[in-house]
């Protein structure tokens, strides 16, 4: 069976673009705060400590900022800042963080991010920040002269698929964050409802010295809307991400604790897909050809009730376990008409896991290897899934590549 080239390619580059380009969402807000909110039940909490040093010099780094995702609920906030001791630690609530550590601009050194913390019991997290390039600029609303603060940034590093929530523009609409060598998808996505209207936009950069990038956004519009259940039961932590084949692929800021959500988007029409978090019963849905319907903001009211569904989970390795591997469900037998993203995707955490969620079907699954590691990407026909399943998949090929040695061996 061959898989379709063109949808593999979408969702490829739809979550490569969006999975944390809205991690920073909460900034918009201008939320911050010591550590989560703890729970009320005993024992329900842990702490994720550990200290932050340089790789080249083995330094302690003070002023890096550590930025907590929580997965399931879809929501984030700045945990903790280093101190002149290289250390930080948050107590958190049950549950599953990626982390980003952001040093201060034209510290020199680059952000780097941790994905699928689960605690408890406590965990403890050392991290050494490899040396990099500062890439700085401003964004601008169109082709004026209008700054645009509180713009969410996000870095898609197309070699080792690693992805990169940075820290958002100032008032001014100035930004300047830290990249390691490379070549990126770099993503700026404005706050709803601006003035002039405001869509995200990506550019394709390839970092290899210091250099100045100014954004110029374009005109574009607000989606908003609800999300619940079967049962009217709103549904936290959905991830969302918008898809037109002339435009290309955006995503919006999950659904919070009352499975609300806000997104932005350039002109166009959009296939748009709710992909909710694994675990609860709830399979994706993809609404097709969202466009802008009024004057007033939000621009589109798109509320939506999820379909019944499973999961699909696994670990992917060879050898070892490999974060950043693209793992793409795509529906057996004809695509519905018009919808450009008739499968679901997501990537490998830190070791190796993935949790996806499917509604019941037959699926093709495909996993696709970062650039860097040099496996070939393989694919699994016609897996009939009816209840929660577990696919673990070796990538491991039958003769291993110099390349590929050097790769599991670093």
């Amino acid at each position: 069976m061959e898989v379709n080239q063109k949808h593999v390619w979408n969702l490829i580059t739809v979550p490569g673009l969006a999975i944390a380009s809205l991690l920073l969402a909460f900034f918009w807000l201008g939320q911050s705060t010591v550590g989560a909110k703890p729970s009320n039940q005993p024992g329900s909490n842990f702490t994720i400590s550990g200290t932050v040093t340089s790789l080249t010099s083995g330094s302690v780094l003070s002023d890096v900022e550590v930025f907590v995702w929580n997965r399931d609920q879809g929501s984030g906030f700045v945990g903790d800042t280093t101190d002149i001791s290289g250390t930080y630690e948050m107590t958190l609530a049950t549950g599953n963080y990626d982390l980003s550590f952001n040093p201060p601009a034209g510290s020199g050194y680059a952000s780097s991010s941790y994905k699928g913390l689960v605690g408890p019991p406590d965990i403890t997290l050392n991290i050494a920040l490899t040396d990099g390039y500062t890439i700085s600029g401003t964004v601008y609303a169109g082709s004026t002269l209008s700054t645009v603060g509180n713009t969410a940034i996000y870095a898609y590093n197309r070699n080792t698929a690693d992805g990169l929530g940075l820290p958002p523009t100032n008032s001014g609409g100035h930004y300047s964050i830290g990249l390691v060598a490379g070549a990126y998808d770099l993503s700026f996505t404005p706050p709803a409802c601006t003035n002039p209207r405001l869509g995200p936009r990506t550019d394709i950069i390839t970092v290899t010295q210091n250099m100045v990038h100014d954004v110029f956004l374009p005109p574009g519009f607000t989606v908003a809307g609800c999300i619940s259940d079967g049962s009217s039961n709103p549904v936290s932590g959905v991830q969302i991400y918008a898809y037109d084949p002339l435009v290309g692929g955006f995503g919006f800021a999950p659904s919070n604790a009352s499975g609300c959500y806000t997104g932005t988007l350039p002109l166009g029409a959009f296939d748009i897909q709710f992909i909710p978090p694994a675990g609860r019963g709830l399979g994706p849905l993809t609404v097709i050809d969202a466009i802008s319907q009024t004057t007033s903001c939000p621009n589109t009211s798109l509320p939506i009730t999820l379909l019944p569904g499973v999961t699909i989970s696994g670990t992917v390795t060879c050898r070892q376990p490999l974060k950043n591997v693209f793992v793409y469900a795509d529906p057996a037998g004809p695509p519905v008409p018009g919808n450009d993203l008739p499968g679901w995707g997501l990537y490998t955490v830190e070791d190796g896991s993935y949790q996806l969620p499917v509604v019941p079907g037959v699926y093709t699954f495909t996993f696709v290897p970062p650039a860097m590691t040099c496996f070939e990407t393989k694919i699994i026909t016609n897996i009939q899934v009816s209840t929660d399943t577990l696919l673990n998949v070796n990538l491991c090929p039958i003769y291993m590549p110099i390349v590929v040695k050097n790769y599991l061996q670093s």
